[in-house]
């Protein structure tokens, strides 16, 4: 009787330190995920922060660019407007010639080649 209590007293210890010693290892294990997972998380955290203010650095910059091309234009339709204001408005800066243009009306229209096909040396891959 004593021999099956000292087989079973072994076996139960030896089966005792092999699940100890598993949990401990998985736990070593899951330990090393967190801490991994942890610092990506970390990672992940700073980048986007930075990402944010990238782009809101970005969209003030571009902003800043609104605001000086609208002052701009309006700068220079103030001065076109200053300058223009003596004149008259039937004069244009550059006098637009009718002849000229019945010219290249006519010349369009008496040039009857069809305009060059581009697609004839492209090839199917």
């Amino acid at each position: 009787m004593w021999k099956y209590i000292s087989i079973s007293f072994i076996f139960g210890l030896i089966l005792g330190i092999m699940i100890a010693w598993l949990r401990q290892y998985i736990f070593k294990q899951n330990l090393s995920i967190k801490n991994y997972t942890h610092n990506n998380i970390n990672k992940l955290n700073e980048y986007e922060t930075k990402l944010i203010n990238h782009f809101t650095h970005i969209a003030a910059l571009l902003n800043d660019i609104n605001n000086h091309h609208c002052k701009f234009h309006q700068y220079m339709s103030n001065s076109i407007h200053d300058l223009l204001k003596n004149k008259n408005l039937e004069y244009n800066v550059i006098p637009y010639n009718d002849s000229l243009s019945k010219k290249n009306n006519n010349d369009l229209k008496s040039n009857k080649m069809q305009p060059r096909d581009y697609s004839e040396n492209i090839t199917d891959k």
